[in-house]
């Protein structure tokens, strides 16, 4: 309890005054576990050698390409506080890259669980996911990168979840500029929170909106709709920068998951699965399945 109370002190002060960040470092007290730390730091080191061992035009173009072309390597040098010097520095770049992989643990964690409970409490949508990788196997020899973009029911169901389950229930926007929509004046500056849970159950939009029902995202569906009736990942210039990996991630971890075993229900799943009262997709108390391998 001593240790908790410690640690939210640090995390609270580190918030308001982040000096303190340089000042706890020397006596080697960090936020993160060190080792966990240097791993991802190696990652990032090792991502970083492969991009520079390619040419330009072979480098894809993402968020750590840009802050690789955005590093200037006089501010990882000390210097002068007051010299303005454009671009990032080392570790700010890698800084950044930790916390891609960092902030979108929990809430990727989360929506794997909820899509399998999805999946347990609907056997029928289950069986199509099935259906759908053992005939991609035939083709494939394996699951790939490649493989798992070729899962359009999968990638139905995973969406359909989070829409009952938005990792972010809602977020916040600044105005930039006096706006008025229908009527409303919104001034610049205000703060305009967008509520994603609320949209994304409202039946004028989605019908039955409580029921799992992955055929609400195929093409002609989502055609029809209106694009901001839909947003686990936030919309526009500030989507979250995280998306494709997330993506990747749900995608890739259910369906090796489903190619051996099959989701079922047990005498402690609790229906309907519970949230905690917070901005994201927390499971109050947890949440329990059985696990059935596929004969």
């Amino acid at each position: 309890m001593l240790f908790t109370c410690v640690l939210v002190l640090i995390n609270i002060s580190t918030v308001l005054f982040p000096s303190l960040f340089g000042i706890l470092e020397r006596f080697g007290i960090t936020l993160f576990p060190k080792k966990a730390l240097d791993y991802f730091k190696e990652a990032v080191d090792s991502v970083i050698s492969m991009r520079e061992g390619e040419s330009n035009g072979t480098r894809p173009v993402d968020l750590l390409q840009l802050m690789l072309q955005a590093h200037n390597e006089e501010l990882d040098k000390k210097g002068p506080n007051d010299v303005v010097k454009h671009g990032i520095s080392s570790m700010e770049f890698k800084g950044n890259a930790i916390i891609l992989w960092v902030v979108g643990y929990e809430t990727t964690a989360n929506t794997i669980s909820l899509t399998a409970y999805n999946l347990a409490v609907n056997q029928e949508a289950q069986g199509k996911v099935h259906a759908e990788i053992d005939a991609l196997l035939k083709k494939r020899e394996k699951l790939d990168y490649d493989a798992v973009h070729d899962l359009p029911y999968l990638d139905m169901c995973i969406s359909e979840t989070l829409r009952m389950y938005p990792a972010a229930t809602r977020f916040d926007r600044i105005c930039k500029e006096d706006t008025e929509v229908k009527g409303l004046h919104i001034p610049a500056g205000m703060i305009v929170s967008v509520p994603v849970y609320a949209i994304h159950h409202d039946a004028e939009l989605w019908p039955e909106p409580e029921k799992f029902k992955p055929e609400r995202f195929t093409k002609e569906e989502k055609e029809s709709r209106d694009p901001y009736a839909y947003l686990p990942f936030g919309a526009g210039p500030r989507i979250c920068v995280g998306m494709r990996l997330a993506q990747l991630e749900l995608k890739f971890a259910l369906a090796k998951m489903l190619q051996k075993f099959r989701f079922v229900t047990c005498d402690k799943t609790v229906i309907p699965v519970r949230l905690q009262n917070t901005l994201g997709n927390q499971i109050e108390g947890g949440l329990f399945l059985k696990v059935e391998a596929r004969t």
